[in-house]
């Protein structure tokens, strides 16, 4: 129990520091400062990868939850990029309906500049038919031919029987994580790989289940 705790609390300041590199490559500025979901609208903004190639598509991921109050038709989503102040291309426009209490997952593409290392900070608005802004969010795209110019570390270490690795992988990619260590994988340090490569058990006694490492 203890350990899992500690594997949380590790995986959040990796989060923090993660987001940190990011939105500092990107540029931070007022507007990102004002672009903090209420939760009125938008739970959450993530992209498809925690890094792109220049020149490559980013997927962008929306996820909406209306909770106004009230029924909307005709909407607008606006997503526009920036880099230290400036805006880069043009807004992405996408139009939704979504009554009150429902959900909505609304992606859209947003071509990543061929120039390499930089950050990119991509904010969302969220706008009624009227044009008004209902509630705001942003995330932050690192586009870099390597991981290697701003590596952001993060490891693995439950390789239970039952571990979600699919779910695991995601958020990791959520945090922008681009260096993974897989942690007390190995049977022992002096002999790697254990005879039975099924199930073994680590230095601690910890099960470990090579589907789970291999997945």
């Amino acid at each position: 129990m203890i350990r899992m705790r500690l594997g949380d609390i590790r995986i959040r300041l990796a989060a923090i520091m993660a987001s940190v590199l990011v939105v500092a490559s990107a540029g931070t500025s007022s507007s990102y400062l004002s672009a903090a979901s209420t939760g009125k609208m938008v739970f959450d903004v993530t992209t498809d990868k925690s890094m792109y190639s220049p020149g490559a598509t980013v997927e962008l991921r929306i996820d909406m939850k209306n909770r106004t109050g009230l029924d909307i038709a005709g909407g607008k989503v606006e997503v526009r990029a920036k880099h230290l102040e400036n805006e880069v291309g043009s807004a992405l426009i996408k139009t939704y309906d979504l009554k009150n209490n429902a959900d909505l997952m609304l992606t859209t593409d947003w071509k990543a500049p061929s120039t390499d290392y930089q950050g990119y900070l991509i904010e969302v608005d969220i706008k009624d038919a009227a044009g008004k802004i209902l509630d705001s969010d942003a995330v932050g795209v690192d586009v870099s031919s390597t991981w290697v110019k701003f590596p952001r570390y993060g490891y693995v270490w439950d390789f239970g029987q039952n571990t979600n690795t699919a779910e695991r992988i995601d958020k990791l990619k959520n945090y922008h994580i681009n260096a993974l260590q897989y942690y007390d994988w190995q049977y022992r340090h002096h002999k790697p790989l254990a005879d039975n490569l099924d199930v073994w058990n680590d230095w601690s006694g910890r099960m470990i289940y090579g589907d789970t490492v291999r997945n």
